[in-house]
């Protein structure tokens, strides 16, 4: 199985990996489906690290059903999403991104890192921002 993992033992800040094998579709679906109970819990960043990942093997389906499953969520536990941002190191990868956000145009602030350890920062700063609002 090649499932994104999900760590949220940093809460609010969410970590997605994304394996270095490709994911198929059910796997994807899944792993959508397993990120549901996170918009339950209350604001938070969610920080993808695509940096092993394989954007080549997003295909137009894969990116279909991503852009399906965030738009088929409610406006409240979209809300609860305060930014994402990615770790990924290169241009098809942030085509990728960009492609997905012209399915789904997300509310919250999106930015792209080259570090893992700079996403953090940003998000740690992103939710200071949120608390003092």
């Amino acid at each position: 199985m090649a499932l994104p993992s999900i760590d949220s033992s940093r809460w609010p800040i969410v970590v997605t990996r994304w394996p270095r094998v490709q994911v198929t579709e059910p796997e994807l679906a899944e792993y959508l489906k397993s990120m549901t109970p996170l918009f339950d819990r209350g604001p938070w960043v969610h920080i993808i690290d695509g940096r092993e990942g394989n954007p080549a093997a997003v295909s137009a389906r894969m990116r279909s059903m991503i852009a399906e499953y965030w738009s088929s969520l409610p406006p409240g536990k979209l809300a609860s999403v305060q930014a994402e941002g990615y770790v990924i190191e290169g241009a098809i990868q942030r085509g990728v991104i960009t492609a997905l956000g012209w399915m789904f145009r997300p509310p919250w602030e999106r930015r792209f890192f080259a570090t893992l350890n700079e996403a953090l920062a940003w998000a740690q700063e992103r939710l200071e921002q949120v608390r003092k609002a």
